[in-house]
């Protein structure tokens, strides 16, 4: 049986080890000083560090979940009898790259606007439009994630870490 690494493996596995190095020297120079959690300048690489190293794992383990394609099941390759109307690679390359610009235009519009609107608005109009350019349609699910995340970043920022948000 021959074994094939995937980029997305390479990619789980690069992160994690980034993830665990950020970790371990967190905590090694955050107990060198000393110092409470609360004041400590470590505190936020440490948690950065976590939600990188689960992300890691989420990918690696997705990635073995995917690893029997739809278009390869008993020996059949569907890809080789594409039909008129169907979308290769090339349309799905365009359609990436407009998202790009898209999401690179959004976020330039939010920098801005966080300094009009304030953190919560902002964020909540931001996180709505992002998740409706990368294909999320079931609006009430754009609504939920979008005030959710902006109610639990705030209260990370704000509770966790003292730091005041515009």
């Amino acid at each position: 049986m021959k074994i094939k690494i995937k980029k997305e493996d390479i990619q789980a596995l690069l992160f994690f080890i980034i993830g665990l190095s950020l970790l371990i020297y967190s905590l090694l120079e955050h107990y060198a000083l000393g110092i409470s959690w609360e004041i400590s300048p470590y505190l936020f690489p440490l948690l950065i560090s976590i939600f990188l190293s689960v992300l890691a794992a989420l990918l690696f383990f997705q990635t073995i979940r995917n690893t029997i394609k739809p278009a390869e099941i008993d020996g059949f390759n569907l890809d080789e009898n594409l039909e008129i109307g169907e979308i290769t690679d090339k349309d799905k390359s365009k359609a990436n790259k407009k998202r790009f610009f898209l999401v690179l235009l959004l976020s330039i519009l939010y920098y801005f606007l966080i300094a009009y609107l304030g953190f919560m608005i902002s964020t909540m109009l931001f996180l709505a439009s992002l998740f409706f350019i990368l294909g999320e349609r079931r609006w009430w699910m754009i609504l939920i994630v979008s005030i959710v995340s902006t109610l639990l970043f705030e209260g990370i920022f704000l509770k966790l870490l003292n730091v005041i948000l515009p």
